[in-house]
């Protein structure tokens, strides 16, 4: 069994979390400096950007089991 297509899961997840981490630094920059005040345009960027990863987390889990229901992963061509 390879660990091609976990490893492809664990570095997306991994992906999207330091994209996260980098977006929402970038608002508590902007709303420290007075620049912009936190309000409904940026809990709905929260709410988008945490249900694109919950999607990521379903989608991902259940594209990763097919991978290895595939016979390439499997041991037998």
């Amino acid at each position: 069994m390879s660990a091609a297509p976990a490893l492809a899961y664990v570095i997306g997840i991994g992906i999207f979390s330091i994209a996260g981490w980098f977006l929402n630094g970038i608002k508590d920059v902007f709303v420290d400096s007075n620049i912009y005040t936190s309000n409904s345009v940026f809990t709905l960027f929260q709410y988008v950007w945490t249900g694109a990863f919950i999607i990521f987390l379903i989608g991902g889990g259940l594209y990763l089991i097919r991978q290895y229901n595939e016979k390439q992963y499997q041991g037998r061509f």
